[in-house]
């Protein structure tokens, strides 16, 4: 079982698909019983999404239309 330190220690590494078939099958387990860390999970996943409309220099994508 993965700790709370463990699993954002990894958060990365599961999301990118870098991580062993062992790693996910604990980090899946883990945020199936720790609120806080699906709670950190989900922030982290929107911070990247909103983060990949950004260019090089923290500017919004022209494709994107967003300020």
């Amino acid at each position: 079982m993965l700790r709370c330190s463990e699993f954002v220690e990894h958060v990365t590494a599961v999301d990118e698909g870098a991580a062993s078939a062992s790693l996910r099958f604990w980090f899946q387990v883990h945020r199936l019983e720790c609120v806080r860390c699906r709670r950190y999970l989900r922030q982290m996943r929107a911070v990247r999404g909103a983060m990949s409309h950004l260019d090089a220099e923290g500017q919004t994508s022209p494709r994107t239309g967003h300020a």
